[in-house]
């Protein structure tokens, strides 16, 4: 075989052709995880041949052509690799197909340089793209759908026994499909494996508001706490109505924010406790949530698609819901999460979730925090009682903020 037929060959079988002579550093690119490979690939002898005086780090354009390329061929194919169908008569395939350009728009994907874009385009042997495996939902699309299901399952189907019932229109045997109800269990692997866990120390101070009148003077733990369990009569985020849990923020800016309706009418104040873990605890933090990878960015290659629907999910986890009459069953979903973390959820180390830290709804960029500790469990600093062990808040501070 010829040298110049067994290079044929080979380009075609990677899927681009590529000048091994030309170079390219970090500053030609935006996009982090092509930014990562060339820094990994890099050999700092050579000068860019796009932005030669930046300094950036340099591989060959080969090199970095093999990592892009073998990046998009993780979630897309050419239609016949692909196995889509191909109409001879209408001189067309049977799915959705895109060219190039339209790919490099579909994934985000831009050269700093336009005629770095044009060469990489240049170089791409096939020009026909489809999102690989087309006939069935991609990884995130199967969780995303699985959540909406599950949410219609428990808000409108079977809410008290949704983990031993099947919905009705589940196809066991369609292979893109989850039940809903596993949901739960997928949300559980996703969070070890992606140590979406925290743990907060005891010194760490925790905001929690009440709104009260001018004139009313609140003082104790069982007061500012948790509310007693017979005054739960109202659906929260994580809580249903009868059952107690502490609500608190990082900042007391964000404790009034997720507490008060300004009300220009009546005059009122907030009282702030300021609490204190007894204990490190252990919290599900979906602040650590990653934002989406790139699809360039190895790192993240094997949970891209978890992370891709876990952003999704925190959306609907932490949307802004009206206190109307309708609250108590919006709540219904991320109270059944709270609920299955809270219960069946063990750390392979054998620890149990104290809580959850999520994003404010109301203070962008902030973050608040539910502690399963009800009233019983919230104590005045210093204050000893017969069962520690069950105590996990102290009252350490009080202070009226007038508002």
């Amino acid at each position: 075989m010829s040298i110049t037929k067994r290079i044929l060959e080979e380009n075609e079988a990677r899927g681009f052709s590529a000048d091994d002579s030309i170079t390219v550093c970090t500053n030609c690119f935006d996009d982090i995880g092509i930014k990562k490979f060339i820094e990994t690939a890099a050999s700092n002898n050579d000068n860019c041949d796009f932005c030669a005086d930046l300094g950036g780090l340099t591989c060959n354009f080969e090199a970095a052509m093999e990592h892009i390329i073998g990046s998009i061929h993780r979630e897309w194919s050419h239609p016949e690799q692909d196995g889509m169908s191909y109409n001879t008569k209408e001189g067309g395939w049977l799915g959705g197909v895109i060219d190039t350009w339209e790919l490099f728009a579909e994934i985000g994907f831009e050269a700093n340089h336009p005629d770095l874009t044009d060469l990489i385009y240049e170089s791409v042997n096939d020009d026909q793209w489809c999102r690989r495996n087309h006939r069935s939902q991609s990884d995130d699309e199967i969780l995303i759908s699985g959540w909406i299901t599950f949410v219609d399952f428990v808000l409108h189907k079977a809410r008290y026994t949704f983990f031993k019932t099947i919905p009705q229109n589940y196809d066991m045997n369609q292979h893109d499909e989850m039940n809903p109800v596993a949901i739960l269990n997928s949300l559980a692997d996703m969070v070890e494996r992606l140590n979406l866990m925290t743990l907060l120390k005891s010194d760490q101070k925790i905001f929690r508001v009440r709104i009260v009148d001018i004139d009313r003077n609140l003082n104790s733990a069982e007061e500012l706490g948790s509310p007693p369990t017979e005054n739960c009569t109202l659906a929260n985020r994580m809580s249903p109505a009868g059952i107690s849990m502490f609500y608190g923020s990082f900042e007391v800016e964000t404790a009034i924010k997720e507490t008060y309706i300004p009300d220009k009418t009546k005059k009122k104040k907030a009282v702030c406790g300021i609490f204190q873990p007894i204990r490190d605890l252990t919290l599900l933090d979906l602040t650590k949530i990653p934002k989406v990878p790139s699809l360039f960015n190895a790192e993240f290659h094997e949970v891209r698609h978890a992370i891709i629907f876990l952003n999704d999910f925190l959306q609907d986890f932490t949307k802004s819901i009206s206190r109307d009459d309708r609250a108590h069953i919006e709540y219904v979903p991320t109270q059944i999460v709270s609920e299955f973390f809270r219960n069946c959820f063990i750390k392979k180390n054998g620890e149990h979730v104290d809580g959850i830290v999520y994003p404010s709804s109301k203070n962008v960029a902030h973050s608040s925090i539910v502690i399963f500790a009800n009233n019983d469990q919230c104590r005045k600093e210093q204050t000893i009682w017969r069962n520690t062990n069950s105590q996990i808040l102290q009252l350490v501070k009080v202070n009226d903020i007038e508002l």
